[in-house]
C-alpha cells in the first residue's frame, strides 16, 4: 500500500508515530473521511464525515459515473483533503473501490482526482477491498471466527478471519445497495435475478460461518442495526459489538416488505441517508445469512479504513487486545495519574484469583478506565460515568461487556445500586456479572479511598483473602488504620466477597 505523506519530518509509520492520520474512501454511493489521532490498536477518530455523492447511480445501464456524482466526489475529495492537513495529518491515504473500479470513466476520474487532491487516488481490487475489511473487522473485535461481509454501493466483499485479518479465499459480488435498490425501483422480479446471478459464483462459501459468525460491514447494513435498536427499545443504542441470531435478522426484511421509502423514514431509528437503500439491504443481508449460515450475525462500525490503518501496524501491535489498547490509550490521556490503571491491575489482582481471561480482560479495562469521572460534578458523578463508560468508542467489546465496565464504574463511584436510571442497560448483565462488577467498583472505590489514586501509594499495599477475613495492608503513613472512611469500605467489600471479617494492618515488605 502506497502512503503520501504530507510535508512534514517523517519518524516512520509505527504504533508509537502519534501524528494524525487521514483515509478518503470514495465509494459507490459516499465519499468518507476519517481522521485518525494516530497509527494505533485502537485508533481514535478526530474528524468523520460523508458525502452522499451516488457515484453508481445509473452505472448498470450507463457502465459510467454518474454526471453529477463526479463532481460532487470532486468536490469533497478537494475539502476532505484541506480538512485532513488542517488537522495536521502527515499522511492523506485515497482509495476508491467497485464503482470507479469497473466504470468506463474510472481512470478519467483517478486523473481529475490526482490534479485537484495532488494525491494518488488507490483502486482497489474486489479482493483487496475484501482484505482490508477482514482486517479492520480484526483490528475491532477480540479474536473473532467466521466471515465477514462488507456492502457498498456496487459491491459485497466476503472473506475468512482470524484476529490477524482475512484468511483463505476472498470474494467480490457485483452487487450492491444502491445498484440493486436502482433495480428495485424497476421491478422485485428484476432485482431477484440480479441477486441469483450476483451470488452464483459464492457457491464456495455455502455454509462457511457455521458455528462462527458472520460480521457486517457497511453503511446501508449499520441502517438496519440502527432501525432495529430503536425499534426494539433497546437500552444500548450502540452499532457496533450488536449481534443478532440469525432468526432475529430475518425479522429486519419482514418488517419493510410493502413499505414505501416515506414509512420507512417515518420509522425510529432510520438514518435519512439510508432511506432510498434500507430494501436492498435488508434483501442483501437476508441472502447473505441464508448462504452463510452463521450462529450470530455481529454488527461492525469499523471495515476498510480501518483495514488499512491495521496493516501498517507492527505483528506485535496487531496481536494486541483492541479493548485494553484502547482503554489504556483512554487512561493515559483522561486520568489524573495515567499510571494508576497498571498499579490497580496488579493490585486488584489477588481478590479476583484464577479469573479467566474473559473476565480479567474487563477487570483490566475498568482498572484503565477508573479514573475517568473526576471532572464530573460529585453529585452527578456516578451517573455521568456510567452512561459515559456504557457509549464509549470502544473495540473488542459486545453490549453486555459495555454494561458491566459501566455498571463497575457506577458502583466505584458510589453510585445507588437502585437507581432506576441505569436499570435498562444493567440489565443487559446476568446476576453473576452484577455481583461480579459490584466486587470489582467496591474494590477500586477503596483504593482510591486510601491511595487518593496515586499509584506508588498503592504499590506500597496489598489486599488478601484469609480464609474468611478480608485483609488490608497499609504503609506507615499512607493512611491511619484508624480511618472509618476506609474501615467502612473495606467492611463493604468484604461482604460483597461473602467475608465475615475484614481488618487493616501494617504492610511489611
Amino acid at each position: 500500500m502506497r502512503i503520501v505523506r504530507q510535508e512534514r519530518p517523517a519518524n516512520g509509520r509505527a504504533e508509537a508515530d502519534i501524528s494524525p492520520f487521514a483515509i478518503i474512501d470514495v465509494g459507490s454511493n459516499s465519499i468518507r473521511l476519517v481522521v485518525y489521532r494516530s497509527l494505533s490498536r485502537a485508533p481514535l477518530q478526530l474528524f468523520n464525515e460523508k458525502s452522499l455523492c451516488g457515484l453508481a447511480r445509473g452505472m448498470v445501464e450507463t457502465g459510467k459515473l454518474h454526471e453529477a456524482g463526479v463532481e460532487c466526489a470532486l468536490g469533497a475529495l478537494e475539502r476532505y483533503c484541506r480538512i485532513a492537513r488542517g488537522f495536521g495529518a502527515d499522511a492523506i491515504d485515497i482509495v476508491a473501490t467497485a464503482a470507479v473500479r469497473h466504470a468506463q470513466n474510472g481512470p478519467k476520474f483517478v486523473q481529475r482526482a490526482r490534479k485537484i487532491t495532488g494525491l494518488p487516488v488507490n483502486v482497489l481490487t474486489g479482493d483487496d477491498e475484501a482484505r482490508f475489511t477482514a482486517a479492520g473487522v480484526a483490528l475491532s473485535f477480540h479474536e473473532p471466527k467466521g466471515i465477514v461481509g462488507d456492502l457498498g454501493g456496487g459491491s459485497i466483499e466476503l472473506a475468512s478471519i482470524n484476529k490477524r485479518g482475512a484468511k483463505g479465499p476472498v470474494l467480490s459480488l457485483e452487487l450492491g445497495s444502491l445498484t440493486l435498490a436502482e433495480a428495485l425501483e424497476a421491478s422485485p422480479a428484476k432485482a431477484d435475478k440480479l441477486i441469483e446471478k450476483a451470488f452464483e459464483p459464492a457457491a464456495g462459501f455455502k455454509g462457511a460461518a457455521r458455528g462462527m459468525d458472520f460480521f457486517v460491514v457497511g453503511g446501508a447494513w449499520r441502517a438496519l442495526a440502527r432501525i432495529r435498536l430503536a425499534m426494539t427499545g433497546a437500552p444500548l443504542r450502540v452499532v457496533h459489538g450488536y449481534f443478532l441470531t440469525p432468526e432475529q435478522t430475518a425479522t429486519i426484511g419482514s418488517a419493510f416488505k410493502g413499505l414505501s421509502d416515506d414509512e420507512i423514514a417515518a420509522l425510529p431509528g432510520t438514518p435519512s441517508s439510508r432511506v432510498s437503500v434500507v430494501q436492498a439491504a435488508a434483501r442483501l443481508l437476508d441472502h447473505t445469512v441464508a448462504l452463510l449460515e452463521p450462529d450470530r450475525v455481529v454488527f461492525s462500525a469499523f471495515g476498510l479504513r480501518e483495514g488499512r490503518l491495521f496493516s501498517q501496524l507492527s505483528s506485535s501491535a496487531q496481536a494486541r487486545d483492541p479493548l485494553l489498547e484502547g482503554t489504556s490509550d483512554i487512561a493515559r490521556r483522561d486520568s489524573r495519574l495515567p499510571d494508576i490503571g497498571k498499579a490497580l491491575i496488579e493490585w486488584s489482582a489477588s481478590i479476583f484469583k484464577k479469573e479467566p481471561a474473559a473476565e480479567y480482560r474487563l477487570r483490566a479495562a475498568a482498572c484503565f478506565l477508573s479514573d475517568i469521572g473526576w471532572q464530573n460534578h460529585p453529585g452527578s458523578r456516578p451517573r455521568e460515568t456510567f452512561f459515559h463508560v456504557a457509549q464509549l468508542s470502544l473495540a473488542g467489546i459486545v453490549h453486555r461487556e459495555r454494561a458491566f465496565l459501566a455498571y463497575t464504574l457506577f458502583i466505584r463511584y458510589e453510585g445507588e445500586v437502585n437507581d432506576t436510571a441505569i436499570g435498562p442497560i444493567r440489565g443487559l448483565l446476568a446476576e453473576g456479572e452484577v455481583r461480579r462488577a459490584e466486587q470489582l467498583g467496591l474494590a477500586l472505590n477503596l483504593a482510591f479511598r486510601f491511595s487518593g489514586g496515586v499509584p506508588d501509594i498503592l504499590k506500597r499495599s496489598k489486599i488478601k483473602i484469609k480464609t474468611d477475613r478480608l485483609n488490608l495492608y497499609l504503609s506507615r503513613g499512607d493512611a491511619s488504620p484508624a480511618d472509618d472512611s476506609i474501615k467502612k469500605r473495606l467492611k463493604r467489600l468484604a461482604s460483597a466477597l461473602d467475608l465475615d471479617k475484614s481488618k487493616i494492618k501494617p504492610f511489611k515488605d
